[in-house]
C-alpha cells in the first residue's frame, strides 16, 4: 500500500486548495454560484488527505527515509487529515460564526502547504524550494593515475546520481552513499566488496541488471552510470573499496585514462568529412533514387555530400544497391532501417569513402557484414539496434579511427562483454538502451563560495 502513496497525495492537494480558492471566490458576486459545491470538494479532498496519511504510514514503515524527517512530515500528515475531518463538520454543522468556513479552509491550505513541502524534501532534497540556494558552477575534472578513486571520481559520482535516493533523509534499502563511512556500512544487507574470486559485490551487481528490474542501480528514468563509471566502480570494489586507492592501483589502461580527459559530448558529436575538391551531383542523377522512393538532400544548399532516408522503402534490398552507382563519393549519410539488406550490401556501403552516419537498425546484418566497414574511415556514427551484431562483430570496428557513436539496443551484445569492448574502443560512445557507455569525463557541482 506505502508505494501508492507519491500517487495518492496529488489528488487532496488539489482538492482542499480549490476549495479554498472557492470559499474566497465566493465572498463576491460572481462567485456566490459555487459555494454549493465546496463542501463536496472539500469532502473528497478529506477522503484523500485520510488515505495519503494510511499509504504514508506503510510508507515509512518501509525504512527508507531519516527517521526525524519523515516522522515530521507523518506528524503534518495527521494533523491535515484530522483538520479536513474538522472542516467537513463545521459544513455539516455550522456554527454561526462569520466566516468560520473561510477560516478553516485557510487554515487547512497552510496545512496542506507545509506537508507537502515537508515530502518533497523528502523526495528531493531539503533545499528543492529554496530561493537562496548556493549557485552552482560546472568544472571539469581531469584524471591522471595519481588520481584519488573515492574521493575524486566515485564520491562526485554517487552524488550526481545515487544520493537522491541513498543520502542523508532518504536510504532506498538502508543504504546511505554520501560519506565513505556509510558506503562501507552497506544497506539492509550489508557491505560486500566482491574481493574474492568468482562473486560479484552487490552494489556492481544491481548496477548491472537490466534497466527493467526493480532493483536496477540507477532506477529507470533516473540519470545512469556510464560504463566507464561502472568498470572503475567495480575495480575499486574488487580492491577492498579502500579510500586510499589511487587510480593507478586500478591498473586501467592509459587509453582508458586518457579518453577519460576527452571533452564531455565528444562522443555525441557527429562532424562530416572535408571535401574542398568534391563536385556536387547533379539533379538528373538523383532522379531514380527520388523516384525509388528515397529523400535525398545534401547536407546544406550546393554542398556536395548528401543524406539519403530509405527507411520507408520496406521492399528495399540488396538490388537496390546498384541506384548508388556514381555517387558513392557523395553519400555523407544513409539510413536503411528496417530495409531488406543483408551482408551483401554491406560491399558497396564500405566502399562509400565518405560515409559518416550509418544506420542498420531492424535490419539482417550479422557479424561477417559489419566486418566489412573496418575499412570505412570516415565512419562517426552506427546504428545497429534491432540487430543480431554480437561483441564480436563490435572488436572488427575497433580499427576505425573517427568512430564515436554506436547504438546497440535490443542487439545481441551482452552487457558483462562490454567493460572489454570500452577498454578496447575507449573513445566510442555505445548504448545499449538501458544505460549509457560514454566517456568518464563529468561535471561536477560544486557550490559556489
Amino acid at each position: 500500500m506505502g508505494v501508492l502513496h507519491p500517487l495518492v497525495i496529488h489528488f487532496p492537494i488539489a482538492l482542499l486548495l480549490l476549495a479554498f480558492f472557492l470559499e474566497v471566490y465566493g465572498l463576491s458576486a460572481t462567485g456566490k454560484k459555487y459555494k454549493a459545491s465546496i463542501p463536496l470538494i472539500t469532502f473528497l479532498g478529506g477522503i484523500g488527505a485520510v488515505f495519503s496519511a494510511l499509504s504514508g504510514y506503510f510508507l515509512m514503515n518501509q525504512g527508507d527515509y531519516e527517521d526525524s524527517s519523515v516522522e515530521l512530515h507523518r506528524n503534518w500528515g495527521i494533523a491535515l487529515a484530522i483538520g479536513s475531518a474538522l472542516l467537513i463538520g463545521l459544513y455539516r454543522f455550522p456554527p454561526k460564526i462569520p466566516h468560520i468556513h473561510l477560516l478553516g479552509q485557510g487554515a487547512l491550505s497552510i496545512l496542506v502547504l507545509v506537508t507537502g513541502h515537508l515530502g518533497g524534501n523528502l523526495t528531493h532534497g531539503e533545499d528543492f524550494l529554496s530561493f537562496d540556494k548556493p549557485k552552482k558552477e560546472s568544472k571539469q575534472i581531469a584524471f591522471n593515475q595519481n588520481t584519488l578513486v573515492y574521493a575524486d571520481i566515485i564520491a562526485p559520482i554517487f552524488e550526481e546520481k545515487c544520493v537522491a535516493c541513498h543520502g542523508k533523509t532518504k536510504q532506498k534499502g538502508k543504504l546511505k552513499l554520501d560519506q565513505i563511512e556509510n558506503v562501507l556500512k552497506g544497506g539492509k544487507n550489508g557491505f560486500y566488496h566482491g574481493s574474492e574470486e568468482g562473486k560479484m559485490a552487490l552494489m556492481s551487481h544491481r548496477m548491472r541488471l537490466p534497466l527493467s528490474d526493480k532493483q536496477h542501480m540507477p532506477p529507470k528514468g533516473k540519470t545512469q552510470l556510464t560504463e566507464k563509471e561502472i568498470v572503475i566502480i567495480e575495480k575499486w570494489l574488487s580492491l577492498g573499496a579502500s579510500p586510499k586507492l589511487l587510480l593507478k592501483d586500478l591498473q586501467l589502461t592509459e587509453e582508458f585514462v586518457s579518453a577519460s580527459n576527452e571533452e564531455k559530448n565528444m562522443a555525441k558529436t557527429v562532424d562530416w568529412p572535408s571535401v574542398p575538391d568534391l563536385a556536387a551531383v547533379s539533379e538528373t542523377m538523383l532522379t531514380p533514387l527520388r523516384d525509388r522512393g528515397m529523400v535525398v538532400l545534401p547536407l546544406a544548399s550546393g554542398h556536395p555530400l548528401l543524406q539519403i532516408n530509405c527507411q520507408s522503402l520496406s521492399d528495399f534490398s540488396d538490388k537496390d544497391g546498384e541506384l548508388f552507382k556514381g555517387l558513392e563519393k557523395n553519400i555523407a549519410s544513409i539510413r536503411l532501417s528496417g530495409t531488406k539488406i543483408s551482408d551483401k550490401s554491406l560491399k558497396w556501403i564500405s566502399g562509400l569513402p565518405n560515409l559518416s552516419k550509418l544506420y542498420l537498425d531492424n535490419t539482417l546484418i550479422t557479424d561477417e557484414g559489419i566486418a566489412l566497414l573496418k575499412n570505412t574511415t570516415e565512419l562517426r556514427y552506427l546504428n545497429l539496434v534491432g540487430t543480431s551484431i554480437t561483441e564480436k562483430g563490435l572488436r572488427t570496428l575497433s580499427s576505425l579511427p573517427l568512430l564515436k557513436s554506436v547504438y546497440l539496443y535490443q542487439s545481441e551484445v551482452k552487457i558483462e562483454d562490454m567493460a572489454e569492448i570500452q577498454q578496447r574502443m575507449p573513445k566510442v560512445y555505445f548504448d545499449l538502451g538501458g544505460y549509457k557507455i560514454d566517456t568518464l569525463t563529468m561535471e561536477i557541482t560544486t557550490e559556489e563560495k
